[in-house]
């Protein structure tokens, strides 16, 4: 309902009977300008019938790309240089007055959560991560994984890994896992133009998600005419791979 301005949807859980979003608002062509956080009332009717309401949740873009339901919150990472961390607590969500950025608590550098969302108190969890996040339990390890396109440079070819005791952490120092050959010169994949990112894990369809990864990346080119030329870069690639230790 804003000109020039579109939503890029992140990861959604459901609770309580809604379905819960947090959404990048874009202006112009890619400038990510904040987040919003969606609330579908009627998620299991056809989409065209959802009735959605939107609410600014923070200035910060990309909130929510990493997203996941533990206990009695949502808890939200986001990227302020490195990856910060956020969450909502779930039963008030449901209620039919809700003001998300009001409810918005923040992990503060000295390990307390407070509320709002200051990016310089915020605790700096050693990860950058702002195009691909998801993370996962490692019921034998007892360790959370985090899976992603590692942007501490970028464009970013590389996808990384790291685990914690606690999603607060202490978060292991990020192991390199695989290289993306469409960025790698020499591989058959490479083009000078062409940049990858968002590498989400998909534990739902592993067979063996104690010991393997699966996860999907997905490539652009830089030269649009490239991309008309050639429909099978803008398709995600899968990769599976033993985890590394």
């Amino acid at each position: 309902g804003v000109a020039n301005q579109r939503f890029w949807p992140q990861q959604p859980i459901l609770y309580g009977g809604y379905l819960f979003q947090a959404m990048t608002r874009v202006e112009n062509g890619a400038d990510e300008i904040g987040t919003a956080l969606g609330r579908v009332k009627n998620p299991r009717d056809t989409p065209d019938t959802w009735q959605v309401e939107y609410y600014e949740l923070a200035a910060l873009s990309g909130l929510g790309k990493g997203t996941l339901m533990v206990g009695d919150y949502l808890y939200l990472f986001g990227n302020a240089g490195q990856a910060v961390l956020t969450r909502l607590k779930l039963s008030e969500l449901v209620k039919p007055s809700i003001v998300p950025k009001d409810l918005l608590e923040y992990l503060a550098a000295d390990g307390s959560w407070k509320p709002g969302l200051d990016t310089n108190a915020a605790k700096k969890l050693g990860f950058s991560a702002n195009v691909g996040t998801s993370f996962r339990y490692l019921s034998d390890r007892k360790q959370w994984l985090v899976l992603f396109t590692n942007t501490a440079g970028w464009p970013a070819p590389t996808i990384s890994i790291s685990t914690a005791p606690a999603l607060e952490g202490p978060w292991s120092k990020p192991v390199d896992a695989y290289t993306v050959p469409e960025m790698t010169p020499g591989k058959p994949e490479y083009d000078e133009d062409t940049v990858c990112y968002a590498a989400i894990e998909h534990p739902e369809s592993n067979a063996a998600p104690e010991t393997d990864l699966l996860f999907s990346y997905t490539c652009n080119s830089l030269v649009f005419e490239k991309q008309l030329a050639n429909m099978g870069i803008y398709l995600p690639k899968l990769v599976r791979m033993k985890l590394p230790n």
